[in-house]
């Protein structure tokens, strides 16, 4: 079979092809999630300049034209906050579907014009490399230490499990390796601003994305030779920066909130809520990092939904709702103590909010989620 026939097997065979890979690449929620609701008609157009793009390259019998053009399309992907992995996917599923309907030795060909395309996706830079090589164990291990480790990680996918936190982390990776094969922060930087929103609509917080960061920069060490890992570790440093609110009471609160910490921390001890202050610290920081969120959003409804998951925790513990209504009366005591008074009652409002809500709970109200996260200020 010559190399036109074969380019004009592609063609014939577009429209099937292309329903196929639109269809699988559905079944990956992060996906739809994350380029929204026209996601398939997003991926048929690409799909059919793909197609399209393989076809010629074969009829001209140049697998450099296909080489340029991925790497073209890389870019554009990037460019629209997308990634590597997503033409990697598509052009693997292509070749996957592209098996139903052609010939073994056109397959042949196709093939090795794939191959070829992809191994032109590689960035020069080595670090790019050992990442990629290692993504799979990578996100493995982070799962290991977020998902499997935390209730909290578990209660936000609890609808999905630990499938939906392998294959979101997976792509966490995917966007860091572009952003150091490209050397440009604002690459994870917008991904990870967009796993925030996702993360707070789910019950996390801003903290729980910078953990990401943190726990990769430590896990990297453990599977990566030196200077990969310093690699990594000074992108994923510059990328904290993207989590940083603009807001002035974030800003004035993340600046004050050591002193909070230790104030709040110690009158933990003395009440017994704590066996140890670092114990006690730990705690405090959780409810600040959920006031952090709200007073980005000017909203209390993250404190809220983590008092409400909260309560059944604590209780195992021998705590009932009255020790956490002392528990925020006491933040609310080192805030007072530490902020700025416009800032102080903005806070404040935020946590009669949450108590408010263990008040409910005490008198017997039901609220549906969609209810729980109304509240404004």
């Amino acid at each position: 079979m010559d190399y036109v026939e074969i380019g004009s097997l592609i063609d014939a065979h577009r429209a099937q092809i292309l329903t196929k890979v639109a269809q699988a690449h559905l079944e990956d929620p992060y996906l739809v999630e994350r380029f929204g609701a026209d996601i398939e008609k997003k991926i048929a157009i690409d799909t059919r300049q793909n197609l399209a793009a393989l076809g010629k390259a074969i009829r001209y019998h140049s697998p450099m034209i296909l080489d340029d053009y991925l790497v073209w399309r890389r870019q554009t992907m990037v460019n629209m906050n997308g990634s590597t992995g997503l033409v990697r996917k598509n052009f693997t599923l292509i070749w996957s579907v592209a098996s139903d309907y052609l010939a073994p030795d056109a397959l042949t060909v196709i093939h090795n014009y794939i191959q070829s395309a992809l191994h032109a996706l590689q960035y020069a830079r080595t670090s790019t490399k050992y990442l990629t090589a290692a993504q799979n164990q990578l996100t493995e291990a982070l799962v290991a230490t977020t998902y499997d480790n935390h209730w909290i990680w578990q209660n936000a996918y609890h609808a999905h499990g630990r499938v939906r936190a392998l294959r979101e982390i997976w792509w966490y990776l995917d966007y860091l390796n572009d952003a150091l094969g490209m050397n440009n922060p604002e690459v994870l930087g917008r991904q990870l601003r967009w796993m925030r929103e996702r993360a707070v609509e789910r019950g996390l917080a801003t903290i729980h994305i910078q953990q990401l960061l943190w726990f990769l920069a430590e896990i990297a060490e453990r599977h990566l030779p030196p200077e990969p890992v310093g690699d990594m570790q000074r992108m994923l440093r510059n990328c904290l920066n993207f989590l940083a609110y603009d807001n002035s009471s974030c800003v004035v609160l993340i600046a004050s909130q050591d002193r909070i910490v230790a104030d709040a921390a110690q009158q933990f001890v003395v009440q017994g809520l704590a066996p140890r202050l670092e114990h006690a610290a730990i705690e405090v920081g959780s409810y600040l990092a959920y006031l952090y969120d709200c007073l980005a959003k000017t909203s209390a409804a993250s404190l809220i939904r983590y008092t409400n998951w909260l309560r059944p925790r604590l209780a195992q513990l021998g705590r009932s709702d009255a020790t956490l209504a002392q528990s925020y009366a006491m933040i609310e005591q080192a805030l007072q103590a530490h902020l700025p008074e416009p800032i102080a009652q903005e806070a404040s409002a935020l946590l009669q909010a949450a108590l408010q809500q263990l008040s409910n709970h005490r008198n017997g109200a039901a609220y549906s989620e969609s209810e729980l996260v109304v509240t404004q200020f």
